[in-house]
């Protein structure tokens, strides 16, 4: 898994991949488990996200500070 198909997927997961790409990597899903097994984890985060603190588009300053310092 490269840092590429994190993007890939990122994009994907929140409706931001231009649909020619869309297919392609909805391609790679159907023939990559990996692929297809990371999604679902970062889908299950993303739940657990908005279950936490809504789908205000507000993310609380302590999880600001955490994502820029990493």
């Amino acid at each position: 898994m490269t840092e590429q198909d994190l993007e890939l997927l990122s994009q994907f997961l929140d409706g931001e991949l231009p649909s020619p790409q869309a297919t392609v990597l909805r391609e790679r899903l159907l023939a990559e488990p990996g692929l297809r097994a990371q999604l679902e984890q970062m889908k299950s985060v993303d739940a657990r996200l908005r279950r936490a603190f809504g789908e205000t588009g507000k993310v609380p300053p302590h999880i600001t500070a955490l994502l820029a310092a990493g």
